[in-house]
């Protein structure tokens, strides 16, 4: 028989042959005593391919690799199957499969066409974990976060839970979640209920809820910092806003529902619609004022009494009194004297008292 040099066989040609081989190999082993497969100093075919029957195995007692792929240009070791896993890693107290990028390249890399790219598993502890030892903030696209997702269309980053928490941020001294947006880029995007999101460009988080009046688009919750802390140098730190609901919705057990705080410009500051019918501001319930109002006696045989608010008082200052009592005869209150240089009200009857009656005062601007 004549062979052809020249024509090169076919991938399933030498599958084929090398099948048979291995069948014709199998029947000769059985009749005769089998040996060690292999030991140190012995030879080992390389090059070719190969089919079998069985698993090959290269066990190692020294401390040392059981096996080295080693590729200058092209990838050291690959492992395919068609319906397992093309390479699985095991070990009992170390890393399963460990990949090492070097100074530039990439650690563990994993791509699919269809399903996932990368899976991560665990019965108790985390399913994928990634850690850098870079000190500074992560930059994206530099390699400095532990964990960084991206996309083209897609979400970058997706957690998901049935019963529990689908992403969590937590941070000992830093930020749990920090958010960066672009020009015209929306940063944090959450909804609950069944619809698509709309995610209005500029916005660093949005939530938003359309399941009924229970659910809430934005919850934040702590037990002695701040559950929700909006921060913004010239725009709004937070903003509020309702078609027919609450904008913002503040409740406390025993402290504050709402708190405004102003270094040099308003706490609080409420503004009706000029063209609208709603109402600026409106309370159910108690009022307290405090600084700007109050109550003073003035002392029987007397006309005035002084008051230090405990506020700054202008020459704009606007003062409203009432008495609260008889102060005998036709007695008023006759008019009220600012001193804003000392912070000083002083209320004037327009006689002298008969009796200490009380005097009830409101300051304005």
């Amino acid at each position: 028989m004549t062979v052809d040099s020249a024509t090169p066989r076919s991938r399933r040609a030498i599958l084929a042959a090398s099948v048979g081989g291995a069948a014709a190999f199998v029947a000769n082993a059985l009749s005769r005593a089998t040996p060690a497969s292999a030991a140190d100093g012995q030879t080992m075919v390389v090059g070719g391919e190969y089919s079998a029957s069985s698993k090959t195995f290269l066990g190692i007692s020294a401390n040392d690799y059981a096996f080295w792929g080693a590729s200058d240009i092209n990838i050291g070791v690959v492992g395919t199957s068609g319906s397992s896993s093309g390479v699985q890693g095991e070990s009992n107290s170390g890393t399963g499969v460990y990949g090492y990028g070097g100074t530039s390249g990439v650690g563990v890399r994993g791509d699919s066409p269809g399903s996932f790219g990368v899976w991560g598993s665990s019965a108790n502890n985390y399913g994928v974990y990634g850690t850098t030892s870079f000190p500074g903030p992560a930059i994206k696209g530099t390699g400095l976060s532990g964990v960084e997702g991206e996309a083209t269309s897609g979400w970058g980053v997706y957690g998901h839970s049935s019963s529990s928490v689908g992403v969590k941020a937590a941070s000992d001294t830093g930020t749990g979640i920090d958010v960066t947006v672009g020009a015209d880029a929306s940063g944090i995007s959450s909804q609950v209920g069944p619809n698509l999101v709309v995610r209005p460009a500029k916005t660093a988080v949005y939530g938003r809820s359309v399941v009924d009046s229970g659910s809430r688009g934005v919850t934040g919750e702590t037990t002695n910092g701040r559950g929700v802390n909006g921060i913004a140098s010239n725009g709004r730190g937070v903003h509020g806003q309702a078609s027919s609901g609450r904008g913002v919705h503040g409740q406390a057990t025993s402290g504050r529902g709402v708190y405004g705080f102003a270094t040099t410009g308003t706490a609080g500051y409420f503004e009706r619609d000029a063209g609208a019918t709603g109402t600026a501001l409106r309370a159910v319930g108690p009022v307290k004022l405090d600084n700007c109002a109050g109550v003073a006696t003035v002392a029987s045989g007397t006309n005035t009494v002084a008051v230090t608010p405990g506020i700054d008082l202008t020459a704009s200052s606007a003062v409203v009194a009432t008495l609260m009592g008889d102060a005998g005869g036709s007695t008023v209150v006759k008019r009220v004297s600012v001193n804003a240089s000392t912070n000083v009200l002083t209320i004037i009857l327009s006689a002298n008292s008969t009796k200490n009656v009380k005097v009830a005062w409101h300051v304005f601007n």
